[in-house]
């Protein structure tokens, strides 16, 4: 049976906005503040899972609101209303100097892990707002994993059940909404 290594990373850990873009934010800053620009309490629940398993963590260190870390380069969702209108080379050094760091270090990782021949499983913390649209969600806990991958959906029953064990006041549902990914390579 091969080694396991955990890898965790947090895509929306901050809210911060380098200087040469505040520019973008004037007039609504409270925006800045709320879960739109990152996942509140995610990189401190990130980093408390990296730190008790002893696994690396990624981070990302720029607002969502600039570019989407957990988005595909080709995806409509990679920019906000905010960095959409960008011109090119503006994009450009948001890519550059923020999202394809972020993308090679965690490949990087990956790679070398499953060059050991180890499999890696990837939580991924974010967190989610209680309500919306006016509807409050039934679900403290969102484990996500694709179901056509089987042993990620092995690893999500193990760990509902552990935590529904520890925690049963918990509502930890699959795949609604985004809590927590689990990747299993």
């Amino acid at each position: 049976m091969p080694d396991v290594e955990l890898l965790v990373t947090c895509e929306h850990a901050v809210n911060h906005v380098p200087a040469e873009w505040t520019s973008l934010f004037v007039g609504c800053p409270e925006i800045l503040e709320s879960h739109r620009a990152f996942d509140q309490g995610a990189v401190e629940l990130a980093r408390y899972i990296a730190t008790i398993l002893s696994a690396p963590l990624f981070e990302a260190k720029l607002t969502r609101l600039l570019v989407d870390h957990n988005r595909s380069p080709h995806n409509r969702s990679l920019w906000s209303e905010f960095s959409r209108g960008l011109p090119a080379s503006e994009k450009l050094r948001l890519l550059d100097n923020y999202y394809r760091p972020f993308r090679r270090e965690v490949a990087g990782w990956i790679s070398k892990s499953l060059a050991k021949e180890c499999k890696v499983v990837h939580v991924s913390v974010h967190s989610f707002t209680p309500v919306l649209d006016g509807k409050l969600r039934a679900v403290d806990i969102g484990l996500l994993y694709d179901p056509g991958r089987t042993e990620e959906g092995f690893f999500a029953d193990v760990w509902k059940s552990r935590i529904s064990a520890c925690r049963p006041d918990l509502r930890v549902r699959f795949n609604v909404p985004i809590g927590a990914a689990v990747m299993v390579t």
